[in-house]
């Protein structure tokens, strides 16, 4: 299990229209990777949870940087409060991926980014906890 507060301040701007699907203006406010690495640098896997402006919350893909990195819209759209997410990595993974993983879990990494757009964006992070299932933190 991952758990964190976020809440995404700005957005980056976009002259396009918002997509999951290409390198051009790949910028969102917040994101969360999980990173399964593996021995070969190009065969580690990578959840990435996304704060995105106007795609749907549920939304699925794969970076257009690697099919090995699958996304997930948790959020969508400004909103003033703090909002909290726990999600079930194993679940997550199995979902996006088809299979169960294959690596352990070597890091998690909060990212803010804009330098597609050359805009602003701002995010922030807190409460971030890593654990099992049933309270159990390692």
């Amino acid at each position: 299990m991952v758990s964190w507060k976020w809440r995404a301040d700005k957005f980056p701007v976009k002259t396009s229209k918002e997509s999951l699907d290409t390198e051009n203006e790949d910028d969102f406010a917040a994101r969360v990777y999980v990173i399964f690495p593996a021995m070969f640098f190009t065969n580690s896997k990578v959840l990435e949870y996304i704060w995105a402006e106007s795609l749907p919350v549920g939304s699925t893909g794969v970076s257009p940087y690697s099919k090995n990195i699958k996304l997930m819209v948790l959020q969508s759209g400004p909103k003033k409060e703090w909002i909290s997410e726990e999600r079930d990595i194993r679940a997550d993974y199995v979902a996006l991926f088809g299979h169960e993983p294959e690596y352990n879990i070597g890091a998690v990494a909060f990212m803010t980014n804009s330098e597609h757009t050359g805009s602003n964006a701002a995010a922030v992070y807190d409460e971030i906890k890593l654990g099992y299932r049933g309270g159990g933190d390692k």
